[in-house]
């Protein structure tokens, strides 16, 4: 069923959107998450622009970047009592317990992890960021699904596993909003909740570099860190602020468009999407450049 899916959602976006068309979505959207995740995020730390020279990475070890974010609300695993606009963050927060960043090691969902990835779902359907998407995409040819279907297209876009070391130890919302790591290095890893949780829980050891873009308060960043267990980030860069709706639904467009690399005026913003495809036209990578 995922697999049938997956490639009637691929086969519909195989031609490219115009600039103007993607444009237009991309302000849509990132107007109808203005508010975002910011009610939530009480402090963002000022960050220094550290230079990195041709032979020499400086060791810089900041204050943390998140301050305060309140994830003893937000990791509630029972959502009934919740404002609805947050239940479909902590569905997201739940996924993130739910894969081996090490790759090489095959994934397995449980009944209960298949649970909470249907939970995310259901709950991202409900904003209007991704009933907002579903209409663009529909609109435009790439995709002629109902709602329903188009949640299990996005279920079989995002967590459909894939070979990228062992046979099924990646998929595409593992890589974009968890992170992986191969060879002592992280590859992926754009989500900043992830990022604030990991800080929180001392999983991160240091930054080295960082650049921030849109404002005091930036909407994106890009930064250099390691991981407690020694694994390098090169180079990341990630949206802030911003809902795991509004990321997942972005990436969507971007990646059915069929274009690698766009610039996108998101607001006041002007950053960059960049999205890899694998064979079978599965979903690589998606991300917000500087």
């Amino acid at each position: 069923m995922h697999i049938y899916v997956y490639l009637v959602f691929c086969f519909l976006g195989c031609s490219a959107l115009s600039q103007d068309q993607l444009d237009s979505i991309f302000s849509r959207l990132w107007e109808l998450d203005k508010k975002g995740m910011e009610p939530y995020l009480d402090e963002q730390q000022p960050m220094k622009d550290t230079r990195l020279h041709k032979n020499k990475a400086p060791n810089v070890v900041p204050e943390r970047f998140f301050s305060s974010i309140n994830f003893d609300q937000l990791k509630r695993k029972k959502t009934i009592a919740v404002p609805p606009l947050l239940r479909h963050v902590i569905a997201f927060i739940n996924l993130m317990d739910n894969y081996h960043m090490v790759l090489g090691i095959d994934e397995t969902t449980t009944p209960e992890e298949n649970v909470e990835i249907n939970s995310f779902l259901e709950e991202v359907m409900k904003t209007e960021v991704m009933r907002e998407t579903f209409r663009f995409l529909k609109s435009h040819g790439l995709t002629k699904s109902s709602e329903l279907q188009f949640k299990e297209e996005l279920r079989s876009l995002w967590f459909l596993y894939y070979r990228r070391k062992s046979s099924r130890d990646s998929s595409a919302f593992e890589h974009v909003f968890v992170g992986e790591i191969r060879d002592g290095e992280v590859s992926g890893y754009h989500n900043w909740i992830k990022f604030a949780m990991d800080e929180k829980e001392h999983k991160i050891n240091y930054r080295e570099y960082i650049k921030q873009v849109c404002g005091n308060r930036p909407s994106v960043i890009s930064l250099i860190f390691r991981m407690r267990t020694g694994a390098l980030k090169p180079f990341g860069s990630m949206f802030i602020g911003t809902s795991p709706e509004l990321e997942m639904a972005l990436y969507t467009v971007a990646f059915l468009s069929g274009v690698k690399n766009q610039r996108v005026k998101l607001g006041t913003c002007n950053a960059g999407i960049t999205c890899h495809k694998l064979r079978y036209n599965m979903m690589g990578s998606c991300f917000v450049q500087t």
